[in-house]
């Protein structure tokens, strides 16, 4: 894949610190941020770009200081003024990027903050579209990291994405409450039309995805095993998704909860995916406590 400007991206791993933004969405989306009222002191919200796609960055100052029912109504909030700024200008989101400080602490109204910002996702998502709310979910992740502040990225389109499901795993929309009372809402993956200047006819944008089968953790402890789980779920994503035409992922991110996995885990996905233009690698906690890698991605789509 060559990027927007027109350069061909390394293959060499990057390391990233967290919240940072994936490279692949610097590079396509332009233009100076623009900031849009939120009527909360403690959130601000941004919008980026013009045209086919828009670059939103929302913020939820000292979020780690909120207690579980200031975050869970935090949250709520936050995605509800998302939800009306991408209605406002008749933007569809496709991918959301989460960065939630102390992910995996304990929690009084849930089993982890995690599980505390699903609920407040889970309701934003019914006060905007009720029961039909499933209709309407973009790909997602959710990580945490080391920083005060609940982060929120959003790269929105013009036109809607496609919805991809993964036949090895449960539509997380419908686990069951032992992840949690409400549970956490996105598409495994969506597909998107190609934007300017890109050489591929769409693109597979790959939600968070983990060796997580059905709705189960496998391979507790086990970083190989457990990456190989990881990649047989980015694999039949892009069979799910690819009809007649042929996918190639080329840009990935990894998110490892211990630094020491890096170079293991960012070997095993170049020797698999060998078609990778660009590979990124991030230290974060993940949503549940036993996973110990996450893997998204973009993948190139032609017919």
């Amino acid at each position: 894949m060559t990027r927007a400007g027109g350069e061909c991206c390394p293959s060499v791993p990057v390391r990233v610190g967290l919240p940072a933004r994936p490279a692949w969405l610097e590079a396509i989306v332009a233009g100076e941020p623009r900031a849009i009222p939120t009527g909360d002191e403690g959130f601000s919200l941004e919008m980026a770009g013009s045209g086919s796609l828009t670059l939103l960055h929302a913020v939820v100052r000292q979020a780690r200081l909120l207690d579980d029912r200031a975050l869970r109504s935090a949250a709520r909030r936050i995605y509800g003024r998302i939800g009306r700024a991408l209605d406002e200008a008749k933007l569809h989101a496709w991918r959301y990027w989460n960065y939630v400080p102390a992910i995996g602490a304990a929690a009084e109204i849930a089993g982890s903050r995690y599980q505390v910002f699903n609920i407040g996702r889970y309701e934003a998502l019914q006060d905007a579209w009720g029961a039909s709310f499933v209709r309407h979910l973009a790909a997602a992740s959710a990580v945490g990291h080391d920083g005060e502040d609940l982060v929120i990225d959003v790269l929105a389109g013009a036109v809607p994405g496609r919805s991809v499901a993964n036949p090895r795993q449960a539509a997380p929309w419908r686990y069951t409450r032992r992840w949690g009372p409400r549970p956490p809402c996105f598409a495994r993956a969506m597909i998107v039309p190609a934007w300017e200047r890109a050489t591929a006819h769409r693109f597979l944008i790959a939600s968070g995805t983990a060796s997580i089968v059905d709705e189960d953790s496998l391979h507790p402890g086990d970083l190989r095993a457990q990456l190989e789980e990881t990649c047989r779920n980015l694999t039949a994503l892009l069979s799910a998704a690819v009809g007649s035409g042929v996918a190639r992922y080329q840009e990935l991110r990894i998110y490892v909860a211990r630094e020491a996995d890096v170079e293991i885990a960012t070997d095993l996905l170049h020797r698999t995916f060998p078609a990778l233009s660009h590979l990124e690698a991030g230290v974060a906690s993940l949503c549940r406590e036993e996973l110990l890698v996450e893997v998204e991605g973009l993948a190139s789509i032609d017919v």
